[in-house]
């Protein structure tokens, strides 16, 4: 009985020790929470603020990193705002406005 609890005990301590060297866990975007945002075309009358906004609500919620947050905003960008990102906004790091 004692080895049986020394041994349960030593397993419990394996299993937490690798949890604290795997590191965070991160939420990879689902397919049905990106879809959920709406898509972004570069129109004169849209709102780029509030549209970089629900992304980050969005993301705040589920746990994704800085670099999730940009590749869902790219992919909701359709029609003027996709082209420019292919022309021009690849080459920016972020989308500081």
């Amino acid at each position: 009985r004692h080895y049986r609890l020394n041994g349960l005990r030593t397993e419990s301590q394996r299993a937490l020790r690798n949890l604290i060297t795997a590191g965070p866990l991160v939420n990879r975007p689902s397919s049905s929470v990106v879809d959920s945002i709406p898509k972004f075309e570069g129109r004169v009358d849209e709102d780029v603020r509030g549209f970089i906004d629900h992304i980050d609500r969005v993301a705040i919620s589920e746990g994704w990193t800085d670099a999730h947050r940009l590749q869902v905003g790219i992919r909701r960008l359709v029609k003027t705002a996709l082209l420019w990102h292919v022309q021009t906004g690849h080459m920016h790091g972020d989308w500081a406005i």
